[in-house]
């Protein structure tokens, strides 16, 4: 399970137009592999903290938002372009930011890994948390 939370968290995009406060700890805390995460990040892995829409609270301005498959809504900074994370309308209620983006990442630990099937072959991280091929909370 995800270690609590000592204190509220926050987070912002790189130049801090999009700015939010979070009032309970993350319900959900994944790698994720997939190859939309990679192309929408840069990176060759990501990790998303999920929490629910009711405790966030923003401060700054909206998202830009882009909608590369119909179910889900990728989230930008619309003045520095900081990928900030995604909503799925098959999870209502919720949303999933990139935890590159909280002021406190340190307290947030992934629990699984998700999309193991589209892992880059060379990346190797090693740890015992559980593994999905797909999709690492049901849909």
């Amino acid at each position: 399970m995800i270690e609590p939370m000592t204190r509220i968290n926050s987070g912002k995009c790189r130049c801090g137009a999009y700015r939010f406060h979070v009032s309970e700890e993350p319900f959900w805390v994944s790698y994720c592999h997939c190859g939309d995460c990679r192309k929408s990040t840069g990176a060759p892995v990501t990790v998303f903290a999920g929490f629910k829409i009711e405790s966030v609270k923003l401060t700054g301005c909206e998202a830009t938002t882009y909608r590369a498959i119909p179910e889900v809504t990728r989230l930008f900074c619309s003045r520095c372009g900081t990928p900030i994370g995604y909503q799925d309308v098959r999870l209502p209620g919720e949303i999933y930011y990139y935890i590159g983006i909280l002021e406190e990442q340190t307290i947030v630990v992934p629990q699984v890994h998700a999309w193991t099937v589209e892992r880059l072959c060379w990346l190797n991280i090693t740890d015992d948390l559980p593994s999905y091929q797909h999709f690492s909370r049901p849909r």
